[in-house]
Parts: C-alpha cells; structure tokens; sequence
C-alpha cells in the first residue's frame, strides 16, 4: 500500500512568493510587460511546487520525492536508509524556525524533508525499514 505524504509550505517560499507577486504588480503598473511576464510565470512554477510537493512511500520499498511537474521525480531506495530523525533548527535561543526531517543514507548523503506531520512520516519509514 503506498503512502503520500504533503509537504508543508515554509515561511521563506510564502515570502518568496509575495516577493515576486508584489514585483510582478509593480512591473505592470510601470508598464514594464516583458518583466512582469517572467515574474508571473516564475510565480507558477513556485505554486505548482508548493502544491505539488509530495514523499510517497510505496510497497515495494522505495521513498518517492515528487517536487512538482517541473521537476524531475526521485527515487530513493529504503534499503539505502540508514537512519530518518526529525530535526530542528534553532534561533535566538529558544525560539525554533525551521523543522525538518533528515534522512541519512547509506551514500554518506542526507535528504532534506518538509512533511506536515512530521512524527508520523518518520514512524511511518521506521514501520518500513524494520519490516
């Protein structure tokens, strides 16, 4: 049975894209069309990631990364899993910024996950890799 898991949307991609919406405006309002074109269309291609970001594991192993329609799909073999923790961030002393789930690999690599529930993803891998 496979399982999707939705990323979540961080404050620095609605930043991003406030940024390039109000760039976009400005771009229009001083007639400036060509430029406001290309904003425009980098603010789809950022939408369509931020809606379409998603970690699917499936049963025959493997830890989908689909980040959109734009960009090629990754496949990750949970046999290469070493270790999955959650992991945060922090600033300003206690104050935490930024949550993440790690995903240490066999590679000596480590991917960089934003799922919205964070404890169940990681249990959910942790379910995986003990099977």
């Amino acid at each position: 049975m496979e399982r999707i898991f939705h990323a979540r949307v961080r404050f620095g991609q609605m930043a991003f894209l406030l940024l390039f919406t109000g760039l976009a405006v400005y771009f229009l309002w001083m007639k400036l069309v060509v430029l406001a074109a290309l904003f425009m269309l980098a603010m789809v291609v950022l939408v369509e990631k931020l809606v379409h970001t998603t970690y699917t594991l499936t049963s025959d192993g493997k830890l989908l990364l689909c980040y959109g329609r734009f960009w090629r799909r990754r496949e990750l073999s949970l046999a290469d899993v070493r270790s999955v923790r959650r992991a945060s961030a922090r600033w300003l002393g206690r104050f935490e910024y930024m949550h993440c789930v790690l995903v240490h690999l066999e590679t000596a690599r480590c991917e960089i996950l934003f799922p919205v529930n964070e404890e169940e993803f990681v249990r959910a891998v942790e379910k995986r890799l003990s099977a």
